[in-house]
């Protein structure tokens, strides 16, 4: 089985894709903010339990992610600077 998530902007929305997911045959519930939060973490969570030790980030490879993270965020702010 697998599994496709559809974020809707509204209520009605989700109400016609479950409507639709119904008359096809196919089962569809609805999930909140709060559960799609709950269910990442303890997807991360498995997937740390699963990493390999021996396979952990070099403090290189985390330093340049570290660096890319530092260059977007001072390109977001100066583009919402300028936009002022």
């Amino acid at each position: 089985m697998q599994t496709v998530v559809i974020q809707a902007p509204s209520k009605s929305d989700i109400q016609l894709l479950q409507e639709l997911a119904r008359k096809m045959g196919f089962k569809s519930w609805s999930v909140s903010d709060r559960e799609s939060r709950l269910l990442a973490r303890q997807k991360l969570a498995e997937i740390i339990e699963t990493v390999n030790n021996a396979e952990e980030p070099s403090i290189e490879e985390i330093l340049s992610i570290v660096e890319d993270v530092r260059t977007r965020r001072h390109a977001k702010t100066q583009n919402n600077q300028g936009n002022r």
